[in-house]
């Protein structure tokens, strides 16, 4: 995958974006799996780079991992929910997350933010 603007590459993910120059509101995530592992730079996105509210992330599951970069550290694993008011101008509000788990761990540089 590929994001707008920045160039940057994704190893693997899911997204609901809100893309530049477009206007409306993203889409929600859900996952419901018992076992959910975001592993070297794969993430869950639910952004606004537009003009719109970004989308929900929900997710339930008995173990939730979300470890680890890309080889040159540049790219976290993740689960994150955005607005881009800096890069893109964007309007709007970003969504929430929501993670129903028994275990949840976050590790080597990964981060979940909203």
């Amino acid at each position: 995958a590929y994001l707008p603007k920045t160039g940057n590459l994704i190893a693997s993910g899911l997204q609901a974006i809100v893309d530049r120059e477009a206007v409306g509101k993203g889409g929600n995530i859900t996952v419901a799996t018992p076992q959910l592992n975001i592993m070297n730079a794969g993430e869950i996105t639910a952004a606004v780079f537009g003009n719109g509210d970004a989308g929900n992330i929900a997710i339930q599951a008995d173990t939730v991992t979300v470890a680890g970069k890309t080889a040159n550290g540049f790219q976290p694993s993740r689960i994150t929910a955005t607005t881009n008011l800096i890069l893109t101008n964007s309007t709007g509000a970003a969504g929430s997350i929501t993670i129903q788990a028994d275990q949840l761990t976050v590790k080597d540089g990964a981060e979940i933010s909203v």
